[in-house]
């Protein structure tokens, strides 16, 4: 399963200037991540594209321990996704 469906959402543990992130876990493998979820509306609106796949290619090529990992991104209609570490306690 891959996208929305693969994840049951199960509650929201943060907010930002144009995004929320959401605590998932993956339907796949059980393992519980943090789903950021960033409105293309507003992405658009503000011309904020570029900001938003920087942060997506960092992601994509960063591998240190202190440092969320990226494992997947996708899109909605609304909203671009980002599956990344879920650190309890942030």
């Amino acid at each position: 399963m891959s996208g929305l469906k693969g994840y049951e959402i199960i509650r929201a543990i943060g907010s930002g200037g144009f995004s929320r992130v959401f605590l998932v876990r993956s339907k796949n493998n059980g393992k519980f991540y943090a789903m950021k979820a960033i409105s293309k509306a507003f992405i658009l609106k503000n011309k904020k594209l570029k900001l938003v796949l920087n942060e997506k290619n960092i992601m994509v090529k960063i591998n240190h321990p202190f440092l969320a990992k990226l494992y997947h991104s996708f899109e909605t209609v609304n909203y671009f996704m980002l599956i990344m570490d879920y650190y309890p306690g942030g």
